[in-house]
């Protein structure tokens, strides 16, 4: 979580209590995207903290 913003380290908390992991953090030009999982749903924070739970993302393996 060291390259999560404060914003971003409370919406992982807020995912967190509903199960959700964190597995990646991903850069995408200069901003960081965190990528959290649960079971096959597939969540995304922003650098402003906005959740999204039914992102447009492809990820190899699910």
């Amino acid at each position: 979580m060291g390259k999560l913003n404060l914003s971003q380290q409370f919406s992982v908390c807020s995912l967190g209590q509903f199960g959700y992991i964190l597995s990646y953090v991903r850069t995408i030009n200069n901003k960081n995207l965190a990528i959290l999982k649960l079971d096959n749903k597939i969540a995304t924070i922003n650098e402003e903290g906005a959740i999204n739970i039914s992102p447009y993302i492809s990820i190899r393996g699910m």
